[in-house]
């Protein structure tokens, strides 16, 4: 999760756009706790990001 936080941050920050790489740590597992609890409940999560 770290690894793509990082690659996440980076890439935001070409674009002009800072992003913390702990925060996009946090938002990021916070992401795949939603994608779990949403598979174990037998639904699914769509992510569309801008």
């Amino acid at each position: 999760m770290k690894d793509a936080a990082l690659t996440w941050s980076t890439q935001r920050a070409e674009g002009g756009e800072v992003i913390d790489t702990e925060m996009a740590s946090v938002i990021l597992g916070d992401l795949a706790a939603l994608v779990r609890s949403a598979r174990g409940q037998g639904q699914g999560v769509y992510c569309w990001v801008a």
